[in-house]
């Protein structure tokens, strides 16, 4: 069973600097037998943090540990002028969302995770998933703590071109375009215009040196091994989707990924416009 930690810090990039200079570090130093996490807006900008860890002490160490380093960030910290918690009525209705209660800022809760199931295929198959989250969240904890804005951009796009490759691969997927038109679709209420549509040319560039490639770079390809091994098992547990849907799983995958490595809505929604026709593009960004 998870046990599952929401730690809140009311500031987006607070949650990135704790991640990148406080969090991450720690899971490396303690030997968590499984882990993953997200980042969430619900109840005030937060970390979901979910973990198996066998050894009791073990347990009880890190999670005394987790605390104390979660003082030691408010102290340093004490002085920083928060805003109020709001949410995005864009975000709330695309999730679905009720309870906005907000939890006190630099807290850690005991909140229960609870798999969404029907989302990875079913009772079956939502372990495989789960999997590939603990591979997900190591290759976002190494990007976060070795790779500054603005090239994790650069990564989350080669994920996402690679991630449709890995479904060609597995027969799949559909065309690239039908791919990550229903991507950009579930983003598309977040066409604001912001500072990724600086990079649009370098972004269609790489996809041009993506194409050319013969190799998955090694840096990604841990990740990629377990999402090809743990598709195949949910392609086989899975009783949700047909083989024409079931694409939208490795969809969800690719936004998990964009979510721990801290891209917005918006980042979402200009990345996957890449992938479409390159005139669409050009001209939706540069405001034509």
């Amino acid at each position: 069973m998870w046990t599952s930690k929401h730690i809140f810090i009311h500031d987006y990039k607070l949650v990135d600097v704790f991640l990148q200079e406080n969090l991450l570090p720690l899971i490396n130093r303690c030997a968590l037998d499984k882990w993953f996490f997200i980042r969430y807006w619900q109840g005030g900008p937060h970390i979901r943090l979910r973990y198996k860890i066998k050894e009791l002490q073990v347990k009880h160490d890190f999670e005394k540990e987790l605390e104390d380093t979660l003082r030691d960030f408010q102290l340093e910290y004490q002085n920083e002028k928060f805003s109020e918690v709001s949410y995005d009525d864009r975000v709330v209705q695309l999730e679905g969302v009720k309870d906005l209660k907000v939890y006190p800022n630099f807290s850690i809760q005991d909140i229960l995770y609870v798999p969404e199931v029907a989302r990875y295929g079913g009772e079956e198959a939502v372990s495989f998933s789960e999997e590939l989250f603990s591979y997900s969240s190591e290759l976002a904890s190494y990007v976060i703590q070795e790779i500054a804005w603005p090239k994790r951009y650069i990564i989350a796009f080669d994920v996402m071109f690679y991630s449709y490759k890995m479904a060609e691969k597995l027969g799949i997927a559909p065309a690239r375009e039908v791919f990550f038109s229903n991507y950009n679709q579930v983003w598309s209420s977040f066409k604001d215009r912001e500072e990724l549509s600086k990079i649009q040319g370098l972004l269609q560039t790489r996809l041009e040196q993506l194409e050319n490639k013969e190799s998955i770079p090694k840096v990604y390809k841990k990740y990629f091994e377990s999402m090809e091994n743990n598709l195949k098992l949910i392609m086989e547990h899975q009783n949700v989707y047909t083989k024409e849907t079931m694409y939208y799983i490795l969809i969800s995958h690719i936004h998990m990924l964009n979510n721990r490595l801290g891209l917005s809505p918006q980042n979402e929604y200009l990345l996957s416009r890449v992938f479409l026709k390159k005139g669409d593009y050009s001209n939706e960004v540069m405001g034509l």
